[in-house]
């Protein structure tokens, strides 16, 4: 009879142990950023400046299609500054809503960050351009609401020059040592609200033509010592009620021509003719009293309120890049690099392992020290993980 047949099923396959990870070898580099790219400044609803103790702020990328303009929209990027040191620099935190450009360190997109603010349609320049394109400005807006601004303007078209500015609330100065002004040509000031000035020494002011002086109310001064007046031509007083004089010990009233003294249709005139005393009754040591005036009633100005102050940086310390480094750089036997290579360093007097996958160069992560000193690494070969398309790996060479 026939033998019969049954076709069998085979199948030869390479398998690992359950307890064995198994980690498959990274084929592709790191991805690159080409450039910069642009994108909005995001943050929580009901916000208008959104950003951490560093200054750091959050974007949306135009390409992202699943973000929410919210506070979840990327990681915390570093804005960049004119000017950046120890509690001292300039900072200006982009707002929500702004267009900023982002750039990326050596192209790596993990490490983004905020290189300038970009205007558009949306948001236009705060001034009329190109009629006022001679002007340099910074201009501000109060936050939150967006009812006020602050603004220093400089303009710089040829026989309109000047600097504006223009402060929302308050203003205030501090100058620890002088401060010198000239004025070329006129000062106008306008106070709506009262004026506190305080000497704590000498004032000194010289007026080289009329000085003229308005006070619609009271005029108050004490001189806690003694109070000069010299003038070389004549002193007019009038005062539409009463002129009272006051003195402690003594009132002496010197003319070198003529004194006169009159009042109810009397008067005391001396003059180098004599002494005449007219009146139509004239008394001596006939009683009554002397007539007596509505004496003292000086007021002390308040003291002027202290301007805000702030205090200093401090000096800048060596950051983390200036610092002593190096790092390991792993090649084939035909000097090429190999990259995506895992792999660990025990370092002597450090608890854990320095773990770290090469980059396209083939270089290790930096090991950084405080000093210049010799370190001596010990490569883990147990962490070793070569990639495939490198040169075989021998154990049973000699690594140490």
């Amino acid at each position: 009879g026939e033998t019969a047949f049954t076709q069998g099923y085979r199948n030869h396959f390479q398998a690992t142990p359950w307890d064995t990870p198994h980690r498959p070898a990274l084929r592709h580099p790191k991805p690159r950023v080409l450039g910069q790219q642009t994108a909005v400044v995001t943050g929580p609803a009901g916000e208008e400046i959104h950003c951490d103790a560093q200054g750091r702020i959050k974007v949306q990328f135009h390409w992202d299609r699943e973000g929410q303009a919210d506070a979840h929209t990327s990681c915390w990027l570093r804005v960049a500054s004119s000017w950046a040191g120890n509690h001292w620099g300039s900072v200006t935190i982009p707002r929500i809503g702004m267009e900023v450009l982002v750039s990326f360190l050596e192209g790596d997109p993990d490490q983004p960050l905020v290189s300038g603010c970009l205007y558009n349609s949306a948001h236009p320049v705060p001034c009329e351009l190109p009629e006022h394109k001679t002007r340099s400005l910074f201009k501000s807006l109060s936050s939150p609401g967006g009812n006020g601004f602050n603004e220093l303007c400089i303009e710089d078209r040829a026989g309109e020059e000047q600097i504006f500015i223009h402060a929302q609330r308050d203003w205030d100065q501090n100058i620890q040592h002088d401060q010198r002004i000239r004025v070329g040509n006129e000062r106008h000031e306008r106070i709506e609200a009262n004026r506190y000035t305080e000497n704590l020494a000498e004032e000194h002011h010289r007026t080289h033509a009329d000085r003229r002086t308005e006070i619609k109310a009271d005029d108050h001064m004490t001189v806690g010592g003694t109070r000069h007046t010299q003038l070389d031509q004549g002193v007019f007083i009038e005062a539409g009620r009463e002129i009272h004089y006051h003195a402690g010990d003594k009132v002496v009233i010197d003319a070198g021509m003529e004194l006169t003294a009159s009042g109810g249709g009397s008067f005391l005139k001396l003059d180098p003719s004599g002494a005449t005393l007219s009146g139509p009754v004239i008394r001596i040591n006939a009683g009554g009293a002397a007539g007596r005036g509505s004496g003292l009633g000086i007021l002390t100005p308040s003291v002027p309120t202290m301007a805000a102050m702030d205090r200093s940086g401090a000096l800048l310390s060596m950051l983390t890049h200036e610092k002593y480094d190096e790092q390991c750089r792993f090649m084939t036997c035909h000097g090429k690099p190999v990259p995506d290579l895992t792999a660990a360093l025990l370092i002597p007097g450090q608890s854990a392992p320095l773990k770290f996958r090469t980059d396209n160069d083939g270089f290790s992560s930096r090991i950084i020290t405080e000093q210049a000193e010799t370190l001596e690494v010990h490569l883990l070969w147990d962490e070793l993980e070569i990639p495939d398309g490198a040169d075989d790996y021998l154990k049973s060479r000699n690594h140490d």
